[in-house]
């Protein structure tokens, strides 16, 4: 089995309502990095998996600049939702900024595409669990594995979904 594009698959992965609905909750509820979750599910899919350390280390700059421009972009988008709803000029500045938002987070997509991950035998959404201190009582990627696992059988069935 090929590894997929890392951008075509986080994409795809992310386009899968369950997954968007657990990235956004994990996302808001323990500051993950949705771009580096879909990263760590590229790494798990293709069987390459990745170490706490290497993520801290390989990831680092990433982050930052995902925190630095990423996540001001949110904030700011997210702050003008009320007063969007009332007056379609900030509507439209909303739109601007959530498109700026978009932008930037394809960038963080394409940053962590450009690293060269060692191979490991850890799976890679373990050690970002272990990353961000997630409890590990449960699984708290439940339906990002679901979909994986349904791409991983389309993929060696030769079907596409």
């Amino acid at each position: 089995m090929t590894k997929p594009n890392f951008i075509d698959f986080a994409l795809s992965l992310y386009a899968q309502p369950a997954v968007e609905a657990e990235c956004l909750q994990l996302q808001d509820n323990h500051d993950v990095s949705v771009p580096l979750l879909l990263c760590c599910a590229w790494l798990d899919f293709g069987g390459v998996g990745a170490t706490l350390e290497s993520i801290g280390v390989l990831a680092k700059d990433v982050l930052v600049w995902e925190q630095t421009v990423v996540w001001p972009l949110r904030q700011l988008r997210r702050q003008l939702k009320c007063e969007a709803e009332s007056s379609a000029a900030v509507a439209e500045i909303r739109a601007k900024i959530k498109q700026a938002e978009l932008a930037a987070e394809l960038e963080v997509l394409q940053r962590l595409g450009a690293i060269a991950w060692p191979s490991c035998s850890e799976p890679a959404l373990t050690s970002l669990r272990l990353y961000y201190q997630l409890a590990g009582d449960c699984d708290s990627f439940g339906a990002l594995r679901a979909r994986m696992a349904v791409l991983k059988a389309d993929a060696l069935t030769g079907q596409t979904n």
